[in-house]
C-alpha cells in the first residue's frame, strides 16, 4: 500500500489474488480497482492523521525485538553495513532520537536521497539533488543552489537513488526483522 499509486501495485493482488494465502482473484475493471485503491489510501491517511503519539512515548513499549538478531541482520542478509557504519553515520544513533523518532526515521527516511549527474554535450558534468525528472526534462539544484533544467534528449543523465537498497528490502523485511533492527539501532549508544 505504501508504494501503490492509484492501484498500480494492488491491482495484481486484486486480479490474481494470493493463492498461497487462500485469497482468490477478483474479476474487476480497472476503474473498480482504482476506486478500491482510493478507498484504502483514504483509510490509511485517516489512520495516520488520527494517530497521536505522546512526546515522551517510552522506548520500552517499542522494544520488542532482539538487538543481537538485529546486528546479525544488519551485518548479514540485510546488507545494511554496505552503506551504513555503526561507527560512522549511525554512531550513537540510539541516543540521538527518542525511540518513536528513531523508529520513524528507520521506516520513513526524510531528506533528498536522489541525486543526478547531467553530462552536457561539451562533457561538462553538473551534479545535484533532483528537483524534477520525467521522460522529457531533468532539473536539479547545482552546488551553488541554482535551479538548472535540461531537455533529456540533449544530455546524458545518471540518476543515483541512495534509498534503492531500502526499497528493495521492503518486500523482504519481516516484522521480526524490523523489530530486531530497531532494537539494534536503539542499542547504539555513545560510549
Amino acid at each position: 500500500m505504501a508504494h501503490d499509486v492509484k492501484g498500480d501495485l494492488i491491482s495484481d493482488v486484486i486480479h490474481h489474488g494470493r493463492p498461497d494465502k487462500g485469497m482468490p482473484g477478483f474479476p474487476m475493471t480497472n476503474d473498480e480497482v482504482t476506486d478500491i485503491a482510493a478507498f484504502l489510501h483514504a483509510r490509511a491517511a485517516a489512520g495516520l492523521a488520527s494517530a497521536e503519539v505522546p512526546e515522551g512515548y517510552p522506548v520500552e513499549k517499542l522494544l520488542t525485538g532482539n538487538a543481537d538478531a538485529g546486528k546479525t541482520y544488519f551485518d548479514g542478509p540485510g546488507g545494511c553495513k554496505s552503506c551504513h557504519s555503526t561507527t560512522g553515520d549511525l554512531a550513537g544513533i540510539g541516543e540521538k532520537y527518542s525511540g518513536i523518532d528513531l523508529e520513524s526515521h528507520m521506516l520513513y527516511p526524510e531528506g533528498h536521497f536522489t541525486s543526478v549527474v547531467v553530462t552536457l554535450p561539451t562533457g561538462e558534468k553538473i551534479e545535484g539533488p533532483v528537483a524534477h525528472i520525467d521522460d522529457f526534462m531533468v532539473a536539479l539544484r547545482d552546488a551553488s543552489g541554482y535551479y538548472r533544467s535540461f531537455p533529456r534528449d540533449r544530455v546524458k543523465v545518471d540518476v543515483h537513488d541512495r534509498l534503492s537498497a531500502h526499497r528493495e528490502l521492503l518486500g523482504k523485511l519481516t516484522q521480526a526483522d524490523v523489530h530486531n533492527l530497531f532494537a539494534y539501532m536503539q542499542s547504539l549508544q555513545s560510549k
